[in-house]
């Protein structure tokens, strides 16, 4: 039974020693991923976009601020050169038209839209790998679906992108060469079902890096777009198509690097409302204490461990960052202290799910104050 399974999920309170309604300042910050979904509604003229958004935005790793990945997941993801996440969205918005809050009246030409970015491996100080997924589907069936489905490595020791052509060698990516033929067999061979049939016209262009080794977004074309389907080499049986960039980013020794010297600044968001780390009555969740009893059944009752972390035995704690507002709901939720793609995605979904919490207070007014809640994940061996 899955209770049995998970051992231990924990939820506290990081310990701060300052003093009663100190502000929030940014800092040198060593990881941060943001977490950003939502829907929205633009018209512009004749015409309208639904846009659901789900994103999974590194803001920095290593204290390295990943200036060349935030390029190219804008111009890639919202058709900008904004490297900041909220403008970049914002901007991208904009150029839609103006927001409306239900659908109007008439006859439209109408698109949904999917923005999607999510991490598939992060190994700390080397790589992080994405998957990234632009589809614009337009009502009117006559018209043609536009899709952008990328897979790519960030090399975080030499901070560059590395897509499949720079990942694998030449004679690897040409098609129908040998050594293309013996990475499709490979790949292939990995799939469910029988993808290797003669029948089927086998595509694939995007790669990234993996703990597992090389992952391949494969497919069968169709008339109108291409079905999507990973699959993966180990790492042994990859090497030797991997480019000499791929395997020294596999085999370099870590540079060691150490937080920047440079002054703090105030922490700021949309609202420009001041944020707390400490208040005189602190944030708590509907009248529990965070250690009682009812908030480990709640957790344990709500908290489902991913299947594949589950499977490869992968435990750890994982540190969210977060905003309790005003009025109890939570916002500004980050990733400070990841342990897995998975893992990290179900401490967010936990917390952003959960009811409101009864807000801080200072003076009995309520304010807004940050937390960092980790999320402790074990296995029963």
């Amino acid at each position: 039974m899955k209770m049995f399974r998970i051992l231990s999920l924990m939820l506290f309170f990081c310990a701060y020693t300052a003093q009663a309604q100190q502000l929030y300042v940014h800092k040198a910050e060593r990881c941060r991923v943001e977490y950003r979904d939502g829907h929205f509604l633009r018209q512009k003229g004749n015409t309208l976009h639904f846009v659901k958004l789900n994103v999974e935005w590194p803001v920095c790793l290593n204290y390295d601020a990943l200036e060349p990945l935030h390029q190219f997941l804008a111009k890639e993801l919202f058709g900008n050169a904004i490297t900041q996440l909220d403008g970049a969205l914002n901007h991208y918005l904009d150029s839609l038209g103006t927001p409306l809050t239900q659908v109007p009246e008439g006859q439209y030409r109408t698109y949904y839209v999917t923005l999607d970015l999510a991490e598939v491996e992060y190994v700390a100080d080397r790589y992080i790998s994405m998957r990234l997924v632009n589809n614009c589907e337009p009502k009117d069936t006559s018209e043609v679906v536009k899709e952008t489905q990328r897979l790519i490595t960030y090399d975080l020791i030499n901070n560059k992108v590395m897509t499949a052509k720079e990942l694998l060698k030449t004679s690897a990516k040409k098609p129908y060469t040998d050594n293309w033929w013996q990475l499709t067999r490979m790949l292939l061979y990995n799939l469910p079902g029988d993808w290797a049939d003669e029948q089927y016209e086998v595509s694939w262009e995007e790669a990234c890096l993996m703990r597992v080794g090389l992952v391949v977004d494969m497919g069968e074309s169709y008339t109108g777009g291409l079905y999507h389907q990973m699959s993966a080499v180990s790492e042994k049986d990859a090497r030797q198509f991997l480019s000499k960039e791929a395997r020294a980013l596999l085999d370099a020794p870590l540079p060691s690097r150490s937080a920047p010297v440079a002054p703090v600044s105030p922490f700021t968001t949309a609202d420009t409302a001041q944020v707390y780390v400490m208040a005189e009555e602190m944030p708590r969740f509907q009248g529990m204490s965070v250690a009682s009893p009812e908030m480990t059944r709640y957790m344990v009752s709500n908290v489902r461990y991913p299947q594949l972390e589950e499977l490869l035995k992968i435990g750890g704690r994982v540190v969210v960052q977060l905003i309790v507002e005003k009025d109890g709901s939570v916002s500004s939720i980050a990733v400070m202290t990841p342990v897995s793609p998975g893992l990290d995605r179900e401490a967010v979904r936990f917390i952003s799910q959960m009811p409101k919490w009864q807000p801080g207070r200072i003076q009995g007014q309520p304010v807004r104050v940050l937390l960092h809640l980790p999320v402790t994940f074990r296995i029963n061996e």
